[in-house]
């Protein structure tokens, strides 16, 4: 059964559902764990599983002077939630009239009113109504007030490390992917259709694939990775230079891929880039042999790599 999309919560015919409810950016592995647990407990109850999530993101609509950037894209998050296999979506237009929505107001109107809910679940800081007021305290008496369950799932740490967005942010800005795909439950990745470039790789005898970077999105640390490239069913690697291109001057980021031992024509193909190791920062040469001599110990540095990865990245 394909996961069912809601974007209107009027004239809805789904009722008797266990949700979780969370804005899920990232979907890392906390997030996974407050979704599996949903998943469980309706299939142990024989009803379906939902989850209620939010787009754009509240702090765009709280605080729009205050620059917020996705760790995906909403195509990637319910590609995410299909995958993990929840039975319904309700992805929320928030707006400022819903912002204005009383906590107390969700729960019997939307939860308890529209959905009929039997199951609860969240996270351990989620808040939610006017002015964030709701909170587990409120769920929890909500719950025994009409009658369904109510469940938190608590702080989640991997190495020492808290499971979290910004976390997970600080660690891309680091270049940590070793421990940032640990947390994500996944590797990161960025996906695109490939673009025209300058050649200007090619010319120096690398060719690249160039995908253009989304603005609403978070990106790593400007340099060099090892990456796995996902085209069409097959699985390839190659470095990946994320940013500006400062030995030409650019202002505009962009991805370029160089794909080992290939030369096929990939324009306007859709590219899966997922970032496996760090190689170096992104710096400006003053002159080209310089550039290709770098590029060319950045491919050894990166095959090098490639051989020392655990097996579960390759």
């Amino acid at each position: 059964m394909n996961m069912i999309v809601i974007k209107d919560l009027k004239n809805q015919s789904y009722k008797n559902l266990a949700v979780a409810l969370g804005n899920f950016d990232g979907v890392h592995i906390a997030h996974q764990e407050i979704i599996k647990t949903c998943i469980n407990y309706a299939k142990n109850h024989n009803i379906q599983s939902a989850v209620i999530t939010f787009t754009p993101h509240p702090r765009e609509v709280m605080n729009p002077s205050a620059k917020h950037e996705s760790l995906i894209t909403v195509e990637q998050k319910l590609e995410l939630f299909e995958r993990l296999g929840v039975d319904i979506v309700y992805l929320i237009n928030f707006t400022p009239d819903f912002a204005n929505i009383p906590a107390n107001e969700f729960i019997s109107k939307i939860l308890v009113q529209t959905l009929q809910v039997k199951h609860v679940i969240t996270g351990y800081n989620f808040l939610f109504g006017k002015n964030r007021r709701g909170d587990a305290n409120l769920l929890s008496e909500s719950a025994e007030h009409y009658n369904f369950s109510y469940q938190q799932i608590g702080k989640i740490s991997y190495n020492y490390h808290d499971v979290s967005s910004s976390n997970i942010k600080t660690l891309m800005k680091l270049g940590a992917f070793g421990i940032v795909n640990k947390l994500l439950g996944r590797e990161y990745s960025i996906s695109g259709n490939v673009v025209e470039g300058n050649k200007r790789a090619r010319m120096l005898g690398f060719p690249t694939a160039n995908i253009a970077l989304k603005q609403e999105l978070f990106y790593p640390l400007y340099g060099v990775y090892l990456v796995k490239v996902e085209i069409e069913g097959k699985r390839l690697y190659g470095i990946a230079n994320i940013g500006l291109r400062p030995t030409f001057s650019e202002v505009e980021p962009i991805l370029e891929v160089h794909i080992f031992d290939f030369d096929g024509n990939i324009y306007d193909k859709q590219l899966k880039i997922k970032f496996l190791h760090f190689i170096r920062p992104e710096r400006k040469f003053s002159h080209i042999d310089g550039l290709k001599t770098q590029i060319t110990s950045d491919i050894q540095g990166a095959k090098y790599a490639l051989k020392n990865l655990p097996g579960s990245c390759i």
